[in-house]
């Protein structure tokens, strides 16, 4: 099974970190462009001259050039907008965009438990190997406990195989295990076109000669020079188009005029402040995104809260004090009735 399969991780060498890929699963992450069954996109190159929402932080993003790239298309030509992954797909529900960028595997679920027809072209479709998911452990680990790396990468296989031969009863088995996800006549669907997408992506030729878990040495090579390369390269001009690589004072401003206003008010402050910039797009959805890593918008957020509530205490100081001292007073008063009181007890 997947124990015996995967050498040394491409990654992790490149990287210089010691770890190693003991399985994979998923080969076709299903990273593509989605784009409404009836709408104006047919092929990639008819996203010249319409709009594409994207997220930054998504996973897709790095390799977008490159798809563009070997598509054939010009992005220079596309009217490319930042979006919220929650908000990304009523977009195009909307039509307020013509096409978004993401995963295949997530998309789909969602707009067929809606019936709403997609169509989805994928990045492997031109060239681009992209697996879906490894197993990994620390070199130091695998030395230390062989036996259990082997025993967890064996059961994962199993789990593989039993997905793919008995579909229906791995759908049963993830609704027991999740049952919230079972609450909805939804949920349920959702669940059952993930595992059909996935099952989908794991018949890959190379396990036809091999066994489950087994992941392509030249696959890790090249998707090595994408993720460090290309990666890089993408993010780095994706900070410079048009966008600061910070927080600017307006939007500082603005969320800090929101959570004042809204503090006060039975309303979400919180909520506000995450659905304004995903509304608003463009830089507003790529500085103020409370998903991203290492986000310091989130940070910003919780340091507004903080100071609302300084404020509060500083500015109602006065009525503290009087609610303080009410508060221990009526201790005292308590501790100690007065005589008309005692005497109204007895």
């Amino acid at each position: 099974m997947a124990s015996r399969s995967c050498s040394r991780s491409a990654v992790s060498q490149a990287r210089q970190v010691r770890a190693e890929a003991r399985g994979s699963a998923g080969y076709d992450a299903t990273m593509g462009i989605c784009t409404l069954k009836d709408g104006p996109i047919h092929t990639v190159k008819d996203l010249e001259g319409h709009k594409l929402a994207s997220t930054v932080s998504s996973g897709d993003y790095p390799f977008l050039s490159v798809f563009a790239e070997r598509a054939g298309l010009d992005l220079n030509k596309v009217a490319r907008t930042q979006a919220d992954p929650n908000v990304r797909q009523r977009l195009l529900i909307s039509k307020e965009v013509d096409a978004i960028s993401g995963f295949a595997i997530s998309f789909v679920p969602v707009f067929e438990s809606q019936h709403v027809e997609t169509r989805n072209l994928l990045f492997s479709s031109h060239g681009l190997t992209l697996y879906n998911n490894s197993l990994l452990t620390q070199t130091a680990m695998l030395e230390k406990e062989p036996k259990l790396c082997a025993d967890m990468a064996a059961g994962l296989a199993e789990a593989l195989k039993f997905t793919m031969l008995s579909p229906d009863e791995a759908v049963k088995t993830f609704l027991k295990e999740v049952p919230e996800v079972a609450l909805t006549a939804e949920g349920a669907d959702r669940t059952r076109l993930g595992i059909g997408i996935f099952n989908v992506s794991m018949l890959y030729p190379a396990l036809k000669e091999h066994s489950v878990g087994y992941a392509v040495p030249d696959d890790y090579a090249g998707m090595t020079d994408l993720t460090l390369f290309q990666s890089g390269a993408t993010l780095a001009a994706a900070s410079s188009h048009g966008c600061p690589a910070h927080m600017t004072y307006l939007e500082a401003g603005v969320v800090g005029i929101i959570q004042g206003v809204t503090e006060l008010f039975p309303v979400s402050s919180l909520g506000h402040n995450v659905l304004l910039p995903a509304l608003v797009g463009g830089c507003w959805a790529h500085d103020l995104n409370v998903a991203a890593n290492e986000s310091p918008y989130l940070a910003f957020i919780v340091g507004l809260h903080v100071a609302t509530a300084i404020a509060l205490l500083i500015y109602f100081w006065k009525d503290w004090v009087r609610i303080i001292g009410g508060f221990f007073s009526s201790l005292g008063h308590f501790a100690r009735p007065e005589p008309f009181e005692r005497s109204c007890a007895r």
